[in-house]
């Protein structure tokens, strides 16, 4: 160990703003000076000159490292002794072993590697021991260990507690006031406040001390190094072996399908084959008949083109039949569609889930067909609706009622508004006959169609009601007196006969007995 350090800038001859490329230059150009092979002379000298010179370009060359030794330089060069002597520090000075010189070689000999940073480093463990609170127990650190030692048991140990290193020492000996002379008791706490931070301070800078040495000893430590190696290898090998899996794994994939093809395009053939052989001999059963039969044969597959397309063209759900593809399409399209769909697969399911019920009732009543209980399989369950989709199904058929209610209204309206003009068709007649009367002949088409739209707006209900009530009697006709079961049928027979009678009369007698009715009443009222 040398009695004075040099600052690694003015070993490499390079100003402290240089940059990577000018601490190559000047790092190549001495690592070629100082070489022991060209300086045979002077060995020793050249030997210890090139190591620091190998130790400066390292560290400056690490630009973490340089910037922790661009901090603490001067406390570097003068041993530890840069800060100020104003107090009695006993601590080891670490800053002396941020160097290569400190030992020789990574042997397990007094001056190597090894022997040189297990005993700083049981120093240091050594300083913190009287300032425990437990000054009894038996609190151990992990060792160094020698150049043998293993990671996982020793190394790994090692590094994990001193990376982490809080020092134990109080550092009472840095703090600037002496509270026992503070006039108050303010005075009193501002200073123990600003003792606090003393102590703080030089604890923190303790600590790194402490933990840039365990960094700059791990990252140099050959057991590290090899077992990162080991690392690195193991992951190469762990990343090549799943690489071969998977490809394997493709293979055998890609394998079994060309057997699946080849086995199907085997069995298709052999089919192929057996047709072809069974037509050759029923052709050669037959002999001449072969052209009547394909005549026969050709009309039998134009009559079943002709049956499926019909069938393709047909709604099984909803029982129509379309003239074109297009409209099965857009018919499929429609809710409607969907709707009778889904109650058509409900019926099936619920008749396929009966069958299946009286099936195995048949089957548990009959003794000969019982099997043994330890043949018997159970089938899966049927999965179970949810309150939801049983809700949905609920009003998907509320709405299908629906439907077929307001279809069935519809045709009834139809059928009455026929039966309505059917029956006024007599009266409209002979209402036309009174316009033109009374118009001298000219009775214009809008006229009557405007009567006649009029009587049909107005009289629908009325008329139904009365066809209702009265189909209990039979129907008379007043001219011949025949009688009718229903009034379509005496309608039919006036409308072909023409034995309508005239409607004033009828009129008048029945306006007179309105006003005989008005007047009676009024007459009550007064």
């Amino acid at each position: 160990m040398t009695s004075k350090i040099k600052c690694y800038y003015e070993l490499l001859g390079v100003a402290r703003d240089a940059n990577a490329e000018d601490l190559k230059k000047s790092y190549r150009k001495l690592a070629l000076k100082w070489h022991p092979d060209k300086n045979p002379d002077c060995l020793e000298e050249a030997t210890e000159q090139f190591r620091l010179v190998q130790q400066a370009y390292e560290v400056l060359s690490d630009p973490q490292e340089r910037a922790w030794y661009d901090n603490h330089r001067e406390a570097i060069l003068r041993g530890g002794l840069g800060r100020g002597d104003k107090y009695t520090d006993d601590s080891i000075d670490v800053f002396q072993y941020f160097t290569s010189s400190c030992y020789s070689g990574f042997g397990d000999d007094p001056k190597g590697f090894y022997s040189v940073y297990r005993k700083v480093f049981h120093t240091i463990f050594e300083q913190d021991v009287p300032f425990m609170e437990d000054k009894d127990s038996d609190y151990e650190y992990p060792d160094f260990g020698n150049s043998q030692s293993s990671y996982e048991e020793v190394v790994k140990a090692f590094y994990d507690f001193w990376s982490s290193y809080f020092t134990l020492k109080s550092y009472v000996w840095v703090e600037k006031y002496n509270t026992r002379d503070a006039p108050d008791r303010y005075s009193r706490r501002k200073a123990e406040a600003e003792n606090k931070k003393c102590r703080d301070a030089a604890k923190k800078e303790r600590n790194e001390e402490i933990r840039n040495l365990v960094a700059f000893v791990k990252k140099r430590d050959k057991r590290v190094i090899a077992y990162r190696e080991l690392m690195e290898l193991r992951a190469k090998e762990a990343q090549s072996k799943q690489k071969e899996n998977r490809e394997k794994q493709k293979r055998e994939r890609l394998q079994a399908m060309e057997n699946y093809k080849d086995e199907g395009w085997a069995s298709t053939s052999a089919l192929e084959n057996d047709f072809l052989q069974l037509e050759k001999t029923l052709a050669k059963q037959h002999g001449d008949d072969s052209d009547s039969d394909s005549d026969v044969q050709l009309k039998d597959e134009d009559e079943l083109e002709e049956e499926l397309l019909m069938d393709e063209l047909y709604c099984f759900a909803c029982n129509k039949s379309f003239k074109s593809e297009k409209s099965m399409l857009n018919h499929e399209k429609s809710k409607k569609h969907k709707d009778n769909v889904a109650i058509l697969r409900d019926q099936l399911l619920e008749e396929e889930e009966l069958e299946n019920s009286n099936i195995d009732e048949s089957n548990l009543n009959s003794e000969e067909d019982l099997p043994k209980l330890e043949d018997l399989t159970l089938d899966e369950p049927r999965q179970k609706l949810s309150k939801k989709q049983k809700k949905k199904r609920r009003q998907q058929r509320a709405e299908l009622e629906k439907c077929d209610i307001k279809k069935e209204l519809e045709e009834e309206k139809e059928d009455l508004q026929e039966d309505i003009e059917e029956r006024l068709s007599p009266q409209i007649d002979d209402i036309t006959a009174e316009q033109e009367v009374k118009t001298g002949g000219h009775t214009s088409e809008a006229n009557s169609n405007s009567i006649l739209v009029d009587r049909i707006q107005h009289c629908p209900l009325r008329v139904w009601k009365d066809s209702q009530t009265s189909n209990k009697e039979p129907q008379l006709c007043n001219v011949c007196q025949k009688s009718f079961t229903t009034r379509n049928k005496l309608f039919q027979h006036i409308k072909e006969t023409g034995h309508a009678l005239h409607i004033g009369t009828q009129q008048s007698q029945s306006a007179e007995s309105k006003k005989s009715k008005s007047k009676k009443q009024k007459k009550t009222k007064k």
